[in-house]
């Protein structure tokens, strides 16, 4: 195939759109390639010059990440709603002035910061002898006018926090902002407890001397001191914080001892008199326990005793959450390198091109082809035509990230049906897919191992041939591989009356965006801003900002009559394995899996923990149903300088009796669970209703990131390039798809925090006053209405839609549907 004009775009998944505090672990992020003529040998580029106001050194970037980690602090949604709890405790004219204040710079600073992600990962890639050679992705932010816009948000959250009796308590760490900003607090804190006092003193007391007053609040203050200090080197679950900096600043000596007495004897420890009349140290310093000895009294608790109370408290919660029940030894595990294996062979390394179009150009212009190579894709169902034996369609999943150009593969009409339309006209075409060929090893290993195998690759484009070059070999297979086709992606699958209510706080996070976002002011380039006009002009048509969920399932057609060896091998031990796990699904014992129609396990981890902790459940199938994962398996092809590789999560460290595991545990690592009950967050219900957050690298739209739960996962911070990896549990089942990683984490380091992204929601999740704020969805099988009433989209569905006459051969059997879709 003759080719003119061709983009390349290696790996770059650092520039993903990156939720809080963790990135997306192998999105392929569309730059600006360099084009390049065949006929023309590369030049060497040339050394960039420093950027004007961005960092020039090595600690200009610490300074920047730190002052960045500050504004995404205060930009977090679940921070914005703790700090409405004590504001009633504001005159109602200075909560207006005050609240007004803050609430504005602060959402100044949001908009500044939207891109942040590109920030840190930019800022985080430089090397002290690579300041002036770099991509300076942070002039995008234009930084310096984030600076000052801090500062003042500072000043405005000082101003705020001075009438905010209590706010340290509601929210521990933020006393630590500033000394500034920790003397307005104390100052406050003592006038109103000095207030408090006078209040509340019987008369005979009223004349109490100042000086008495003061030297027992400084002695409150410096406990609060004290008690900061410990609680963060102990790391005090933030409950505990709440409580006691309570004890320690809000009460009288009197109201302390009962308290703490009532607090600490569910532990079987001390119980301090309640008598006692003088001030004395609620927290003994570690040389000098405070006691009383004049007093029949007992002494107050010591700093060791303490330590040892808080320690029994988290050794417990952590021992919950990392616990089996008795009733788990009947289910059915299966040995780590069988699972492996199931995952290699079902397992790619995925690349895709499609074509640019300029939406004002005649024709849509050149139609310039990119090729994009990074992400993981495996293989989730697949039919297999029954009047030609070797044919498949096959059906892969991965996430919506790493297929963000994957746009416009069906007819338009049922693009814009199914809401997948890209308005810019750009289109898929090409794929590509790699595998290791020689097997590996799947016997733990060290972490930081790393496999030197690169994947070869099979396509249909022989533009891939440049694109995968640095990372491994390409075969060229048109007549075998077919151009990908969209089938499923979980974007707006739930009727919208259940996200109407965040549509205010999303449209308008959008008419900033379009505004004054970077894209909107980058006009030099009339192809990207014609781009960008189209993506804003049809957003304001829809009118409606839809969320999505980091998963997606497109479909391959192979037809291996012409296929060698090696590829067929592929297909056929793939598909195999699919065959393994659905067969398992009626033969084995299995937690979850109360459904024996569903396609993947119909109970999840989120819904289970609801039910097993609701003594008032009238849930009859308790005991086959887990909330948490000894052992979670997945493996995926990461990329380490644009070069990917197979690599498995759970290395040796994961059995040793260490404490070397990501997440915030008492554990060591034998005894730490892959997934904790309990360890779970949902940016819909967190953050969307206050504090939306637009994703617009999906087939230049505006979506609200992102829909359902995102679970941690320890031992399992594979690096970018193995975003959409499956997640399977020991006894087989696919429980999620992997999709985030830890900043910090870096190519090898299996010991960083990671996410995944369950598929399913059994329970409805509800608020305090029983309205619906999620409802229960499977993101595979969401057509029976009885038990997902509000689901409109699900892979089955969609299955429906797309082929509604069956597939070519007029069947509609897959592997997940034995029975027909």
């Amino acid at each position: 195939m003759k080719k003119t004009k061709i983009k390349l775009i290696p790996l770059i998944a650092s520039l993903s759109l990156i939720p809080t505090i963790a990135i997306s672990c192998g999105a392929p992020a569309k730059s600006e390639p360099v084009k390049e003529d065949e006929n023309k040998q590369s030049q060497q580029p040339q050394p960039k010059q420093p950027i004007e106001n961005g960092p020039q050194s090595v600690e200009d970037i610490q300074t920047m990440l730190t002052n960045v980690t500050f504004a995404k602090s205060l930009t977090e949604n679940t921070v914005f709603t703790e700090l409405q709890k004590p504001l009633s405790q504001l005159d109602p004219q200075a909560k207006s002035e005050k609240l007004t204040k803050f609430t504005s710079v602060l959402n100044e600073v949001k908009e500044l910061i939207r891109d942040l992600d590109l920030v840190e990962l930019s800022a985080r890639s430089y090397t002290q002898d690579d300041l002036t050679n770099r991509e300076l992705v942070v002039t995008k932010l234009k930084y310096p006018s984030l600076d000052p816009k801090l500062k003042e948000l500072r000043s405005a959250l000082n101003d705020l926090l001075s009438d905010l009796i209590g706010f340290s308590e509601q929210i521990p760490g933020y006393l630590n902002l500033t000394e500034n900003l920790n003397q307005k607090v104390f100052n406050a804190l003592k006038n109103d407890t000095l207030n408090n006092l006078k209040d509340t003193t019987q008369a005979s007391a009223v004349n109490i001397s100042q000086s008495t007053i003061d030297n027992i609040l400084n002695k409150y203050i410096e406990e609060k001191a004290k008690a900061q200090q410990w609680f963060t080197k102990m790391n005090l679950p933030k409950e505990l914080q709440i409580k006691y900096f309570n004890l320690a600043l809000g009460n009288t000596k009197a109201e302390l001892d009962k308290e703490i007495a009532k607090n600490i004897q569910f532990q079987n420890a001390f119980t301090p008199s309640v008598e006692a009349t003088q001030p004395s140290s609620l927290f003994a310093s570690e040389t000098n326990v405070v006691s009383n000895e004049a007093s029949t009294n007992p002494p107050m608790i010591s700093l060791e005793d303490f330590q040892r109370l808080i320690s029994q408290s988290r050794s417990s919660r952590d021992i919950a959450a990392n616990t089996y029940p008795k009733y788990t030894n009947k289910f059915w595990t299966l040995k780590s390198e069988i699972l492996y294996k199931e995952i290699y062979d079902r397992t790619f390394s995925l690349a895709y091109g499609f074509n640019e179009y300029d939406p004002k150009a005649e024709n849509g212009g050149n139609k310039d082809w990119v090729g994009t190579l990074g992400g993981t894709a495996w293989l989730l169902d697949y039919h297999k035509n029954t009047q030609n034996p070797n044919k498949y369609k096959l059906f892969l999943a991965t996430n919506l990230h790493v297929i963000g150009y994957l746009s416009n593969t069906l007819t338009e009409e049922q693009d814009k049906y199914l809401n997948y339309f890209d308005p810019t006209g750009f289109k898929a075409n090409g794929i590509a897919l790699g595998k290791q060929v020689q097997t590996p090893s799947f016997a733990a290993v060290a972490n930081n191992t790393r496999n030197n195998q690169g994947p070869i690759y099979y396509g249909n484009m022989a533009g891939f041939s440049t694109v995968i070059k640095p990372t491994g070999s390409y075969k060229n297979l048109d007549s075998v591989i077919s151009n990908a086709k969209l089938i499923f992606a979980a974007v707006d699958f739930v009727k919208r009356s259940n996200v109407e209510r965040y549509q205010e706080s999303l449209l308008k996070a959008f008419d900033d965006d379009s505004k004054n976002s970077f894209e909107a002011k980058n006009t030099s380039i009339q192809k990207d801003k014609n781009v960008f006009d189209a993506k804003v002009e049809y957003q304001k048509q829809q009118n409606f900002v839809p969320f999505y969920q980091d998963f997606g399932v497109f479909a391959v057609d192979v037809d291996l009559t012409n296929a060698d060896a090696t590829f067929k091998s592929w297909i056929t031990n793939a598909t195999a394995a699919v065959d393994k796990q659905v067969s398992r699904k009626y033969t084995n014992l299995s937690p979850n899996n109360l459904d024996l129609l569903s396609p993947t396990p119909s109970m999840d981890y989120v819904s289970a923990s609801k039910y097993l902790s609701d003594d008032k459940s009238t849930f009859k199938w308790k005991e086959l149903i887990l909330p948490n994962a000894k052992n979670l398996y997945i493996a995926g092809y990461p990329a380490d300088q644009s070069k990917a590789q197979w690599m498995k999560n759970n290395p040796t460290e994961r059995s040793s009796r260490e404490l070397t595991s990501a997440q915030n545990s008492s554990l060591k690592n034998n005894n730490l669970f892959s997934l904790q009950n309990g360890t779970w967050t949902s940016r819909t219900i967190s953050d969307a209703s206050n504090s939306p957050s637009l994703y617009k690298d999906l087939w230049h739209r505006y979506f609200a990131q992102d829909y359902g739960y995102n679970l941690d996962v320890n031992f399992s911070s594979l690096y970018f390039g193995a975003s959409g990896s499956m997640v399977l549990d020991e006894f087989g089942q696919t429980v999620g798809i992997y999709n985030l990683v830890s900043q910090n984490a870096t190519f090898g380091d299996l010991l960083k925090p990671a996410k995944f992204t369950q598929l399913t929601l059994t329970n409805p999740v509800l608020d305090e006053g029983g309205k619906l704020l999620m409802p229960a969805y499977n993101l595979l099988d969401g057509s029976d209405q009885a038990k997902f009433p509000e689901q409109t989209r699900s892979f089955r569905q969609n299955l429906r839609y797309l082929y509604q006459n069956g597939f070519e051969d007029g069947d509609n059997k897959t592997a997940l549907f034995p029975d027909g879709f």
